[in-house]
């Protein structure tokens, strides 16, 4: 098991640095909206972030290959660390810091193991021994658009829909304050929630 990265005093900060591409196209969005003009496309682009960041959030996964900064106030005692976005696909930088703040970058393919599933990272003795002062590395997440299931499309191609709805029915009067955000997505995504064992 991972360190519980949430006690004994780690602070973790995790940024999401962005680039990657939603795994549904402006082509398969037009198509499930039934919209023929063009006219919206920076609209519907937009949205495709959104909604593909939405059901990530109710998965708890990265749903879309792109790099993350991840940033830890001292190492995790036993040398290893879940991490709360992934799977995590390369490790592209790390560097460890001494408690004067000076830094020593490490090769990252030789130092970092990413565990089975790509959810947890266990570190080399010798960046552990340098980072007393922290340790910040950047890595790639998520799957290609190639590996994300249909299920999960239809997902994200629900939350659109929706979010293109509410726009255009902003302006009618009509009360949607009682309505989810995403209708059938709660039955598509059922059972792939990722269980944390923190």
């Amino acid at each position: 098991m991972a360190c519980p990265i949430f006690s004994k005093g780690v602070s973790v900060t995790l940024t999401d640095l962005g680039g990657g591409e939603p795994p549904v196209t402006l082509s398969e969005v037009k198509s499930w909206c039934r919209i023929e003009r063009d006219d919206e496309d920076a609209t519907l682009t937009l949205l495709m972030r959104a909604a593909s960041e939405t059901v990530e959030a109710a998965l708890d996964v990265a749903l879309f290959r792109r790099s993350f900064r991840l940033v830890l106030s001292h190492t995790p005692d036993c040398g290893r660390i879940a991490l709360a976005k992934g799977p995590v696909v390369s490790v592209t930088r790390v560097s460890a810091y001494d408690t004067a703040g000076a830094e020593t970058v490490f090769d990252a393919q030789t130092t970092i193991r990413i565990e089975p599933g790509g959810m947890a990272l266990q570190f080399d003795p010798t960046v552990l021994a340098a980072g007393a002062g922290g340790i910040t590395m950047e890595f790639e997440a998520g799957p290609a658009p190639s590996e994300v299931s249909a299920e999960i499309k239809r997902a994200i191609l629900a939350v659109i829909a929706t979010f293109y709805e509410a726009r255009s029915m902003l302006g009618s009067g009509r009360d949607r304050s009682d309505e989810g955000a995403s209708p059938g997505m709660a039955g598509l995504v059922q059972g792939r929630r990722r269980v944390r064992l923190l």
